[in-house]
């Protein structure tokens, strides 16, 4: 319990740094205001934009107006209680930062869960394969396709993902879209599960081979315990010990490069999402670099920190539950 109450304490202190770093970054990349209404702007119109995003007071004072917005526990109207965060709002879009990215974290969260879920289903099913035929060219076959699919990066896996299954193969999918689409006759929406297939599996390719590897290591090691050999002398179903018994066993490094997958494909998937037109935190926080929108670069960035930190925090929680090892410790 200590140890977790550190770390959380140490995530906040991370956090204060990464506000602190983004609110510098921001202050620093040069007037905000010039950049949303060109050169062509008059005196009056940017003295009244630069009131409205609270660029006309000093430095430190913004800084402190930002900390005290980022705060949940907070005076808002006049009132204390706990409010989301102000991330501030977004030149491109003119809305609240924290709205927006509200408003796109499912369509992130659909792709990232399922990516996982794909990569960690075929990935323990290839390791244990592989872990049952140690040595042998089966093993040597799935070492090396999980080696790949861990060492390719993503956006050429989408590429070439597009290339096979929409090019070479027509398999009816859609390369671009997104899994709710608006009827273009007729009011209401409709599902689109083939807009869902690609980046699904292009996101499922990374975790997949870094599951496979773990799996398979473990499970080598597992499957030669004394424990093991005395279940087959006893002549226990085979599919019993290697399903329950070894994986079992071989599944608590699993949790950490889950956990760490799950968080890296929330945080990390902004060219898949701008290669497929998905609707999702990545493409937003794309198009706001492109359009210079610091206020939603830099808030996007700060709940990708929050994502992460979460993450982390939770799996260090199931690690000491799982693990007594650690509990120890």
């Amino acid at each position: 319990m200590k140890k977790l109450l550190f770390k959380t304490l140490f995530s906040i202190s991370i956090l204060w740094g990464v506000a602190t770093l983004l609110f510098g970054l921001f202050s620093l990349a040069g007037d905000p205001v010039k950049m949303m209404l060109g050169p062509r702007a008059d005196q009056a119109t940017e003295e009244a934009v630069r009131k409205k995003i609270g660029f006309d007071k000093p430095a430190l004072q913004r800084y402190r107006a930002y900390l005290a917005g980022l705060s949940p526990l907070r005076v808002e109207n006049g009132k204390w209680g706990i409010f989301p965060p102000n991330l501030g709002v977004s030149f491109l879009y003119d809305r609240p930062v924290w709205d927006l990215y509200l408003e796109k974290l499912p369509g992130t969260l659909i792709l990232a869960v399922l990516g996982l879920a794909l990569g960690a289903a075929a990935g323990v099913a290839l390791g244990v394969t592989a872990a049952l035929h140690e040595n042998r060219p089966l093993d040597r076959v799935v070492t090396v396709v999980a080696s790949t699919g861990f060492s390719t990066p993503s956006y050429f896996a989408a590429v070439l993902g597009i290339w096979i299954f929409t090019v070479v193969f027509d398999f009816g999918l859609q390369p671009t879209g997104y899994v709710v689409e608006d009827k273009i006759f007729g009011d209401g929406t409709t599902f689109n599960l083939r807009s869902l297939v690609l980046p699904v599996m292009t996101l499922a390719v990374r975790p997949l081979g870094t599951i496979t590897l773990i799996t398979r290591e473990r499970m080598c090691d597992v499957l030669k315990k004394p424990y093991i050999l005395a279940a087959r002398a006893q002549g226990v179903n085979e599919r019993r010990i290697v399903w329950i018994y070894a994986l079992k066993n071989a599944a608590v490094p699993l949790v950490g490069a889950l956990s760490g997958w799950l968080a890296a494909l929330l945080t990390g998937a902004f060219f898949i999402e701008y290669l497929f037109d998905w609707q999702g935190v990545g493409r937003l926080m794309v198009e706001a670099l492109l359009n210079n929108d610091f206020p939603l670069v830099s808030g996007c960035c700060l709940a990708t920190a929050v994502i992460f930190i979460v993450v982390n925090l939770v799996t260090d929680a199931v690690y000491l539950r799982v693990d007594p090892a650690q509990r120890n410790a």
